[in-house]
């Protein structure tokens, strides 16, 4: 394991429309690091979950607990030592633009 590894893990509900954009975005954002993403999706009724599992590295489902449980369960998948956790908000994906 490397110190420049890093597991990124996200919650989603009904995220369809967006899952797929966010992990194009962290991958953009952080290529060249070693990563894994993480989506614990809570039970969405919208199909998320058969996204999330074509987009992430790890993709599961679980009962509707809310996002802390969600993402304290994705975080025990994790396997890097460096874990960054955040929550999806659909209509705040902005694409990332280094500063010139």
């Amino acid at each position: 394991m490397s110190l420049n590894d890093a597991s990124i893990v996200t919650t989603t509900w009904n995220e369809r429309e967006s899952i797929e954009k966010l992990v194009s975005e962290i991958r953009n954002v952080l290529q060249g690091i070693p990563l894994e993403i993480i989506i614990v999706d809570d039970s969405s009724p919208d199909g998320t979950f058969q996204i999330a599992k074509q987009v992430a590295d790890v993709a599961i489902t679980k009962k509707r607990e809310g996002q802390t449980n969600g993402l304290l369960h994705g975080m025990q998948l994790a396997r890097y030592a460096y874990v960054s956790t955040f929550a999806l908000l659909a209509s705040y994906i902005q694409p990332y633009h280094s500063p010139a």
